[in-house]
């Protein structure tokens, strides 16, 4: 009897572990993009964000790819990351190694897509685990052409100011390139954006790279929730100025400690500071 209580439990726990193999090594394939158009110049963005609560700074890249139809902001880590797997795992990878490339590369998911027909804006974006889209129109912005110049990315760049949701922004933009776009939501003026900079230098779009190619265009595969851009934003502030009350009323994927309590500090707060106040 013990022999055989010992038995079913090796071929337990051999299930287990298999079963936890499994799942641990199952295939990740590179994201899956819904086509939309076919990029003719890219531009790579840093961008820098200061949050003076918590006096800290954080600075990113973000790729711009424009088409004739569509243009696609973006994290360039997440570019970096699909290359990678496009290019050296066509048909994906372990679980665990897929898990040890996205710690390298740190990719996040959001977008911002513009409809250069139909002169829309959609924000892809997420709140903690919740995929989100919203859309408004294009180039809401109204610009003052200001006297002025930089030279950027070996451009002769021309001044302009605008107040937007809360930020007054001074932008500078290539007449060399007339292409009606820039980072993030910035467009409306004779050329293309190339630097953005919030007048109180919280936030800073900067060009460090121009390249005149044709990827393709696509929108990662996923399911978003439809929404505003009102209720998205306050959501996410929600989220990162006060994430313990956020975990408490969305407990299912909240960090616990071993007997299932939710462990986010009271007072914790993440790092935070919009590009839209309003």
């Amino acid at each position: 009897m013990k022999y055989l209580l010992s038995t079913l439990l090796t071929i337990g726990f051999s299930l287990a572990m298999t079963a936890q193999s499994r799942r641990t090594d199952r295939i990740i394939k590179a994201t899956e993009l819904i086509p939309l158009d076919s990029s003719y110049i890219e531009i790579l963005y840093e961008y820098i964000v200061h949050d003076p609560v918590l006096d800290e700074t954080e600075e990113d890249f973000k790729l711009l790819e424009i088409g004739h139809n569509h243009s696609k902001y973006y994290d360039y880590a997440a570019f970096q990351k699909d290359s990678v797997m496009e290019a050296d795992y066509p048909v994906g990878l372990p679980e665990s190694k897929h898990r040890k490339l996205s710690q390298t590369y740190h990719p996040t998911w959001e977008a911002t897509i513009k409809d250069l027909k139909a002169r829309i804006t959609r924000t892809y974006d997420k709140v903690f685990i919740d995929r989100y889209v919203y859309e408004e129109p294009m180039n809401a912005m109204k610009w003052s052409l200001a006297p002025g110049s930089e030279m950027i990315c070996g451009y002769k760049c021309r001044k302009a100011t605008t107040s937007f949701r809360g930020r007054k922004w001074t932008a500078w933009y290539a007449p060399e390139i007339p292409v009606d776009n820039g980072p993030w939501k910035f467009g409306g003026l004779p050329g293309l954006i190339l630097k953005a900079e919030s007048d109180d230098g919280d936030q800073k779009f900067e060009a460090v790279s121009i390249h005149r190619n044709g990827h393709k265009i696509g929108l990662s595969k996923f399911w978003y929730q439809t929404t505003t851009r009102e209720k998205y934003n306050a959501e996410f502030k929600e989220y990162k100025t006060t994430p313990r009350q956020y975990h408490i009323a969305n407990p299912t994927m909240a960090p616990k400690d071993k007997d299932g309590n939710i462990v986010t500090s009271e007072f914790r707060r993440l790092f935070f500071n919009p590009i839209e106040l309003e």
